[in-house]
């Protein structure tokens, strides 16, 4: 399956092939592949692939989030032995929209993990102003990228 991307009705719709291998360094240690954005939901969906030894920064969601854990661990908000989540491979979270700020997370293995989230996400400085924001439209410029042999099967 190739990637196929088009606008119907107005609100962008995508589906991505297995075959479809397009990974986006952005941020230390943090590769992404965009699975899906949505304008009329906000809603995004890409996979995670971090390092050992990565620090995710501070943030606050503004929507609700899932992770589920593909391979690795990650350790929310200093993980179950300081009062937050140990996520393992295999494991999945849902975090409603609380609009708290989230310490960062930290990646103790290399960590594969699939994230959904609807609507944006504001990363902070540490006197907590905005440092910047993570949304479906600022995702969207890491769409995986039709070849002119794509548009032309999805025009056919």
């Amino acid at each position: 399956m190739t990637t196929k991307v088009s606008k119907e009705g107005g609100i962008h719709v995508m589906d991505i092939g297995g075959d479809c291998d397009e990974w986006h360094h952005v941020a230390d240690g943090i590769d992404m592949r965009v699975l899906r954005t949505c304008q009329a939901t906000g809603v995004w969906a890409v996979l995670y692939r971090v390092k050992a030894g990565t620090l995710a920064a501070r943030h606050k969601h503004f929507g609700s989030s899932e992770t589920y854990v593909i391979k690795g661990k990650l350790l929310v908000e200093g993980g179950a032995e300081k009062g937050g989540k140990t996520l393992n491979a295999g494991d999945y979270l849902c975090e409603p929209n609380n609009l708290r700020v989230h310490e960062a997370t930290f990646f103790p293995e290399d960590t594969l993990q699939l994230y959904i989230h609807k609507g944006p996400i504001m990363y902070l400085n540490d006197d907590d102003s905005c440092k910047f924001i993570l949304d479906w439209s600022n995702i969207r410029q890491f769409e995986p990228m039709l070849t002119q042999k794509d548009a032309a099967k999805q025009a056919a």
